[in-house]
Formats: structure tokens, C-alpha cells, sequence
């Protein structure tokens, strides 16, 4: 990748929408490139798209459809450890049509790929499953995996369950040189970016998408390690753009959400269908019933416990159909970027692609013939 405006080791913090990718010569069409990809290490698959793993997103329903289309679904980490065989049986019950859906991401039995989130705390939880024979990957997560605690548990359970966990979530080169020797199969980057996530303006901690990816990604390939985009994508144009900076891969929330599998409730307003969304709740914090200081308490109610949270909110998503039909029309936007400039896959896109910063006025520019009412922000 090139950046014209910078110089690569000095890059600012960027977002998606500071950068813009050039055109280039192609001598070939958008439906002749391949944007298959390997997201966690020594797996392939025919989409770098992968669910992200809230409450509000993951259910096996989904987890279907995306493997159908060649993308990866997740499990959240809110299932109780009583609760996870269930879970994993109603996956293991899908049988995927390999006549019917040819791209799709499954494994030998074909079922869909298992991949289920874990606090990278709690040890007892994380050895269950990556002990699990049924389970194909499990994401260790955490707000803080710089935390010397976090890394401690990482290295123990790598070790242990080598080329089994993706690691969540860094942002920086500082956290990529931590766990580069590690046996992780990928690792997640973003820390404030996501739709409905807070962390960043309430701790004022984080770091720009587009520059998180770059710092990881340089760290990342020289390694051997995966990455994985995960917050702050809102269309196709995102997705390439976070390609382009290195990641093998991205995760997906809010679109996703909007999804009829999505697990979120369809709720109508005026005529129109939202779906519900939650932020992620590993990271959030718990107000306690009483907290022993007589000026705070009097203020507690039930209601503002229950409503209180300060790294994840909660929202509605405009409701947008099938995952098919997303997956479908974010793949052809993918396929058409490859086709301006002219790369055959992602190799070869993030050794060709160039990009430029670009003002604000262009980006008003270059929204401006987006309908005012327009619902759908992938399309």
C-alpha cells in the first residue's frame, strides 16, 4: 500500500474517511477477481467477512447464512457454560448445501465453522472451550488486552491451544509486537471506532481505524499473523479501505444487525422496520446497588442501573433483509474496487493499491449525491 500525503512512518491517526483509493489500469472485470482470503491462519474463505460477536447479532441462524455466502459467523460471550453445548448443537444441526452455495465456508462434516468469544479473564470458561472438540476457534476478548494479567493468560492458553485463539482487541504496534511470537491464529484491531461503542469518548483512549490497521497490519505480516478489521465499517468502500491497510479480514456489527437472522427484535416506527442493537458488554460497567456514598445512592434508581452504560450503547438499525442479500451487494462492492486498479485478489490489491488523504470538503464532495432518506448506508 501506498499513502501519498505522509510518510508511512509518520502516519497521523486516519478513519476511513480521510483516504480515498486511486484508479488504476485494469485489463480485467470485477467479476473475474478473487476476494478470497485466509482471515485466521490456515483457514480459507471466498468472503474476508466475519460477524461480530454481540448479543444482538449471533445466533446459529446467522451464523448460517454467512457461512452459506463464504464469510465466518461467531458466538457471543454471553453464554452461560451451561448453556454452550446447546448452542454449538444447534450449529452442528445446519448442513450446508455445497451444491447450492459453492463459496461456502464450512468444515469437513459440512457444518458450519465454530467460533465462540470468550472474556480473556475468565480462565475457566476459555480452557473449556478451546478443550472443546467441537469448537473451531475461540476469541479471547478484552477492553484492555495489554493489561499484564491479559497477556500472562494469552501466553498460558496459546501455548497450550497453539493455532486455536483470536486475539482481541489492539490497536497500535506496541500491542502487535505483544503477541506476534504468540501461536494466535489472528488478531482483532479497534478500540473506539465501533458504531455504537463509547470507549473512546469516555476515556478518551483509542486510536483511528485506518492507522490501527496500518501500525498493526506492518507488525502483523512480518509475523505471520492474521488481522482482523473490527469496528467502524459502514459499506463496501470501508471494507476495501481497511484491506488496503493490511487487514486479512474485517468484522461486522451494525451492519449485520439489521439483518432478519440477526438476533435483535424487529421493532416498527412510522411505517418503517428497525431492528435492535446493543454494544458489546465485556467492557462495560456495572452500577452497583449501593455503593456506600449517601449523595450517589439517593440518585440510584432502578431504572438508571439498569440503563447505565458507559462503553456500549444500545440502538435501532434500519432493517435490511437477508444477510444473502448484504453479503451479496458488499461482495460486488468489494469486486468492483479490485477491478479499478486492476488486482486479481487481495494479495496483489494491497501490494498495487494507493491511497490519498483527502480534505474534508472532498469528502463532502464526494457524499453528495447520497438521497437524503437513503436507509441503507452499504448500498
Amino acid at each position: 500500500m501506498k499513502l501519498k500525503g505522509f510518510q508511512n512512518s509518520h502516519l497521523p491517526c486516519l478513519n476511513f474517511d480521510d483516504v480515498i483509493i486511486e484508479p488504476k489500469v485494469s485489463n480485467f472485470h470485477p467479476d473475474e477477481v478473487d476476494i478470497s482470503t485466509s482471515m485466521i491462519a490456515g483457514l480459507k474463505t471466498n468472503l474476508p467477512i466475519m460477524s461480530a460477536h454481540m448479543p444482538s447479532i449471533s445466533n446459529p441462524e446467522l451464523i448460517s447464512s454467512i457461512s452459506e455466502m463464504g464469510g465466518l459467523g461467531t458466538l457471543h460471550d454471553e453464554i452461560k457454560l451451561e448453556d454452550i453445548d446447546l448452542f454449538i448443537s444447534k450449529i452442528k444441526a445446519i448442513k450446508i448445501n455445497k451444491k447450492k452455495y459453492p463459496n461456502a465456508s464450512m468444515t469437513n462434516s459440512e457444518t458450519p465453522i465454530i467460533i465462540i468469544a470468550c472474556s480473556a479473564i475468565d480462565m475457566k470458561k476459555a480452557e473449556y472451550l478451546l478443550s472443546h472438540n467441537d469448537v473451531n476457534y475461540v476469541i479471547l476478548n478484552n477492553v484492555q488486552p495489554l493489561h499484564t494479567q491479559i497477556i500472562k493468560n494469552v501466553r498460558i492458553l496459546s501455548k497450550k491451544y497453539p493455532q486455536r485463539i483470536i486475539l482481541g482487541n489492539i490497536v497500535n504496534e506496541e500491542g502487535a509486537k505483544t503477541f506476534a511470537k504468540m501461536p494466535l491464529v489472528a488478531v482483532k484491531v479497534g478500540l473506539g471506532p465501533g458504531s455504537i461503542c463509547t470507549t473512546g469518548i469516555i476515556s478518551g483512549c483509542g486510536m483511528s481505524q485506518f492507522t490501527a490497521i496500518f501500525e498493526v497490519s506492518k507488525v502483523a505480516k512480518a509475523n505471520n499473523m492474521k488481522v482482523i478489521a473490527d469496528g467502524g465499517i459502514r459499506n463496501s468502500g470501508d471494507i476495501v479501505k481497511a484491506l488496503a491497510a493490511g487487514a486479512d479480514g474485517v468484522m461486522l456489527g451494525k451492519l449485520f444487525a439489521g439483518c432478519h437472522e440477526a438476533s435483535g427484535k424487529i421493532v416498527e416506527i412510522d411505517g418503517q422496520k428497525y431492528k435492535q442493537y446493543e454494544g458489546a458488554r465485556y467492557n462495560t460497567i456495572e452500577i452497583p446497588d449501593k455503593t456506600g456514598i449517601d449523595k450517589i445512592d439517593n440518585f440510584l434508581t432502578p431504572d438508571i442501573r439498569a440503563n447505565f452504560r458507559v462503553e456500549g450503547v444500545s440502538g435501532l438499525v434500519p432493517y435490511i433483509g437477508p444477510a444473502h442479500l448484504l453479503l451479496y451487494i458488499l461482495s460486488k462492492g468489494i469486486r468492483l474496487t479490485f477491478g479499478f486498479i486492476g488486482a486479481k485478489n487481495i494479495i496483489e490489491f494491497q501490494k498495487k493499491v494507493t491511497l490519498r488523504y483527502i480534505s474534508s470538503n472532498s469528502y463532502k464532495e464526494l457524499n453528495s449525491n447520497i438521497p437524503i432518506r437513503a436507509t441503507h448506508s452499504f448500498i
